[in-house]
């Protein structure tokens, strides 16, 4: 039974995230890089930021291919391809996660030049480009790793804590010491 409930949830969040508006083909060749590591399922990555799905690494290349479209649940979308042609991600905005509007959204996740990772230590670097986080990390370094925690869940990055979505039905929790830096994380 829990099986049958777990795809058809599944099942749900996917179907809730198809572009079914309107798309606004992009024109533009521009190259961007991604701002900070962040996972996609099924073809989707959702501002909720779930972590779980396949990986795209920080400072991945990538080419937007349409901007404007809408899912089922009325969320604004755009579409990225990353420049190797491997994956091809639909990007759905919920203002309710992220706390911005698409543009702006878009705006954090890519940029036109690369993040600078140079001057953390090359095992900070490896966790960024991993999406993970460890104890000791800054809030710099978190920010690269994992993106913004949804803001209905964190509405300040000020806070002792951030909260992610592991996955649709589990939270990873990370709290900071006095200097900024992660001392706990636990998932549950």
């Amino acid at each position: 039974m829990k099986r049958i409930l777990l795809m058809l949830a599944v099942l749900i969040s996917v179907a809730a995230c198809v572009t079914v508006g309107k798309k606004t083909t992009s024109m533009d060749d521009t190259t961007y890089y991604t701002q900070y590591s962040f996972f996609y399922k099924a073809g989707i990555h959702k501002s909720a930021n779930y972590r779980e799905g396949t990986l795209i690494p920080i400072n991945t290349p990538v080419k937007i291919r349409s901007i404007g479209g809408y899912d089922l649940t009325g969320d604004e979308s755009f579409e990225i391809r990353t420049v190797d042609g491997r994956h091809k991600i639909v990007v759905s905005n919920d203002k309710d996660n992220s706390g911005m509007s698409l543009t702006d959204y878009r705006n954090k996740l890519l940029g036109a030049a690369k993040a600078d990772l140079s001057a953390y230590p090359e095992q900070a670097q490896d966790l960024i480009r991993n999406g993970e986080a460890a104890k000791g990390m800054t809030k710099d370094m978190l920010l690269k790793a994992l993106g913004t925690p949804p803001v209905d869940l964190t509405p300040s990055l000020n806070s002792e804590s951030w909260i992610y979505h592991l996955n649709l039905f589990q939270k990873t929790y990370i709290s900071f010491d006095e200097n900024g830096m992660v001392k706990d994380i636990f998932h549950k």
